[in-house]
């Protein structure tokens, strides 16, 4: 295959002579994120065992996953498209701080790790695992008044 520009400054690949559509095919890669948001990519998996999808929204999902180093039990958060835009690269950047500035508050998961995906696009967030969200908690009314 060769890239070849075209007079509008555009960038072009044509087949060199003998090449086979099917081999330009197969030389292309392909971003299994795109095609599957939820995928978590092999440099993940090499570390971590996933058990199961805990939890997906419009901005990511949640695996419980074992860490094969150490056996430990962790929730791995892969944001989707972190930094798309000012907007979700503010929100990504201040969960991502408060997570941080409050590691050694009791009722605050703790952070593990911070990893940045191959694609450049999505985020990884590995935290303790915790069995239960705030979101169950407040609908469980199990909170005391202030």
């Amino acid at each position: 295959m060769v890239e070849k520009q075209t007079k509008t400054g555009e960038k072009t690949e044509e087949l060199k002579a003998g090449e086979k559509p099917e081999e330009k095919k197969a030389k292309q890669k392909i971003d299994l994120s795109e095609l599957e948001p939820d995928y978590i990519e092999p440099k993940m998996i090499i570390k971590y065992e996933l058990m199961q999808m805990i939890g997906k929204g419009a901005y990511g999902v949640v695996w419980k996953a074992i860490e094969k180093k150490n056996r430990e039990v962790v929730a791995i958060k892969k944001i989707y498209d972190a930094f798309s835009n000012k907007i979700d690269a503010k929100r990504t950047f201040r969960e991502i701080f408060y997570l941080n500035e409050l590691i050694n508050h009791p009722n605050i998961m703790k952070i593990v790790r911070v990893r940045k995906s191959t694609n450049g696009r999505d985020m990884y967030i590995i935290a303790e695992f915790i069995e239960s969200d705030l979101h169950a908690v407040i609908r469980s009314n199990i909170c005391e008044e202030i």
